[in-house]
């Protein structure tokens, strides 16, 4: 709540500056555009509309994400080599009052701090005249579908009928309706996906044909620009920004620029600027409008212009391509001005705490401390740990992706080789089918989430999560465990303060969080120094070897083929650590968990006994 209402009171201040200049220099823009296309004016307007929102938006989010870095002397160190100095808090204290009065002479970059009542009230202030304005559009849209409801077919009349084909065709739109009413006075068009121009019945009475040529064709233009839903896009936009006077201001010009903008469309593609001028005359005078902002409909009269859309009707520019193009550059680059002020002027506001500004340092000062060490200490347990595992993860990889190359340039010769990849690859297919069935039963099954079981281990086993997975033990059949299966969270865990890190497995039950099983890979200090000997296949070289369990959801997807374990025995012929690198996943873990209790005999080199690395083979069959 804290964090929206300091946006918000951000958002308010940075507002009434930006929207001021961003609307004065819209203003010395449209006098640049003054020779220049009622479109170009009325984009230069829109653009301004969207600044006067997003500019303020932008810096507030900016200021109230951006950190406060403290004084020098305040900053504590934390790795020992530079020792304290001793500070008069008395002072520091009476200087922070001092800067917080000024900030612009002190240069202290913390906020400008107000009080609590008075940043409530400016923000009830600005929900309340939200709600008025939103209550204002409500309503005008409520008028806008009474309208709509009311409006009726056009009885046939030749004379009508041939103006409206006539300005269908003249300005390119066909699927249009042309309706009338008694609740308007005045020419409208309403509708975003079908559009309806409704004319007051009157004007179909009097039967003139260019005021009735002139009113469907400024009408069907509006149809043609879209300009009932962009000025529904427009009024949301205005939404947030009716409390300041410029943002109505932009609000009006744009709505006066786009009626200049469907005059001189009408002029070009349908009647003679002086035939037009006359019939705008002849509407503004017999028109009664409802209300400026009582509807959200778009039509002829909108605009309070009427003699300037007369003199842009009727006035010939003479200014040149060359001297309108530099004056589109000019505006452009003027327009480009609020952006810079924005990023380099943008007040801070905060809301005074209880807190004193002093404890608020000190209390920043030291969780920086605590999350520099946490950091260090992460790090360098990352190095010590992770550094074992690199080797051979980038000798698979590199092993993987000799494979597939080699793969897939004898798929280019060999056409059965290829037939046997594609039925490898829907075979792949169907087995991740499988595994995300499978994976999303234990979903449903599981009570705790991931994080929570990743507490659980990390409170009884403290280091760092190396890895987290969900699995499942016990299988009845596809996608349902049995009554001894258990839904369980597979979590890899790394000593961080022995010299020699030590994996940890703990499997954490799914359903009611206990601990089902634990299981550690141990390094020896003075012997894991020794570089492993590579043994190669050792299955035949095994004591004990005890054959995997067929899992049934494996069983049930038809899972068979050879996994190939590698594995790590140590000096007494234990296995202390086992991956799978081949060989159908849902068969893998099975291997693996066999692969653990498998015993063979010490190896020795030179006398001495020697950690063997090789590779465990399990063959599944179906049958």
């Amino acid at each position: 709540m804290r964090t929206i209402s300091q946006l918000l009171l951000n958002f308010l201040v940075n507002a009434c500056w930006q929207i001021a200049l961003i609307a004065a220099v819209a203003v010395l823009c449209s006098w640049l555009l003054r020779h220049a296309a009622p479109r170009q004016r009325h984009m230069l307007w829109v653009a301004t509309l969207l600044m006067a929102l997003g500019l303020p938006l932008l810096t507030s989010s900016h200021l109230l994400t951006t950190g406060f870095v403290p004084p020098p002397f305040l900053q504590q160190r934390s790795n020992g080599e530079v020792p304290p100095v001793p500070v008069n808090t008395d002072l520091i204290r009476a200087s922070d009052e001092n800067a917080m009065a000024s900030p612009m002479l002190s240069g202290d970059p913390d906020p400008l701090r107000l009080n609590r009542s008075l940043v409530l009230g400016l923000l009830c202030l600005y929900l309340f005249v939200l709600l008025y304005r939103g209550f204002k559009f409500c309503r005008a849209w409520r008028r806008t579908t009474t309208i709509k409801r009311s409006a009726h077919a056009i009885e046939p009349g030749v004379q009508s009928e041939i103006v409206f084909a006539r300005c269908r065709q003249a300005i390119g739109v066909v699927r249009v309706r042309i309706l009338c009413s008694a609740a308007v006075s005045v020419p409208i068009t309403i509708g975003v996906r079908r559009p309806l121009v409704i004319l007051p019945e009157r004007l179909l009475r009097e039967a003139d044909i260019d005021v009735l040529t002139s009113a469907v064709g400024h009408e069907l233009v509006h149809v043609l620009r879209r300009d009932y839903l962009l000025n529904l896009f427009y009024e949301l936009i205005y939404l947030p920004l009716s409390f300041h006077p410029a943002a109505a201001l932009v609000r009006r010009r744009i709505n006066q620029t786009r009626e200049l903008s469907c005059d001189k469309l009408v002029t070009e593609k349908l009647l003679a600027a002086e035939v037009y001028a006359q019939s705008l005359v002849q509407l503004a005078g017999s028109a009664m409008p409802f209300g400026r902002h009582a509807t959200l409909t778009v039509g002829i009269t909108d605009a309070d212009i009427l003699e300037v859309r007369i003199m842009s009707l009727l006035r010939k520019p003479k200014l040149n391509v060359r001297r309108r193009k530099l004056s589109l550059i000019a505006a452009a680059l003027l327009l480009a001005l609020p952006v810079v002020a924005a990023s380099a002027f943008g007040v801070r506001l905060d809301i005074k705490s209880t807190e004193q500004p002093w404890e608020q340092d000190q209390e920043s000062a030291k969780k920086r401390e605590q999350k520099e060490m946490e950091e260090r200490k992460r790090a360098e347990a990352e190095r010590k740990g992770e550094s074992q595992g690199d080797e051979s993860e980038m000798r698979r990889r590199r092993e993987r992706e000799e494979k597939e190359y080699a793969d897939k340039e004898r798929a280019e010769r060999d056409p059965q080789f290829r037939a046997e990849l594609e039925a490898r690859s829907r075979h792949e297919q169907e087995e991740r089918k499988a595994m995300l069935i499978a994976h999303a039963a234990l979903a449903r099954m599981a009570k705790i989430t991931m994080e929570q079981a990743i507490q659980i281990a990390n409170s009884q086993y403290p280091g760092k999560v190396m890895e987290c997975s969900l699995v499942g033990q016990g299988w009845e059949s596809l996608g349902k465990l049995g009554k001894d299966g258990h839904a369980l969270y597979h979590v890899v865990i790394i000593s961080v303060d022995d010299p020699n890190p030590m994996f940890t497995h703990v499997m954490v039950n799914a359903v009611d969080g206990t601990i089902y099983k634990v299981e550690r890979e141990e390094r020896r200090t003075e012997s894991s120094r020794r570089e492993p000997i590579s043994g190669g296949v050792l299955n035949d070289r095994a004591i004990s070897l005890p054959n995997p369990n067929y899992p049934v959801i494996a069983r049930a997807a038809q899972a068979s083929g050879t996994v190939t374990v590698e594995i790590m025995v140590d000096e007494q012929g234990n296995v202390i650590a086992a991956h799978a690198i081949s060989g159908h996943p849902l068969l893998q873990s099975a291997s693996v968990d066999a692969a653990r209790q498998a015993k063979f005999s010490p190896a020795f080199l030179t006398g001495d006994p020697v950690r063997v690395r090789g590779l465990l083979s399990y063959t599944f069959s179906v049958h």
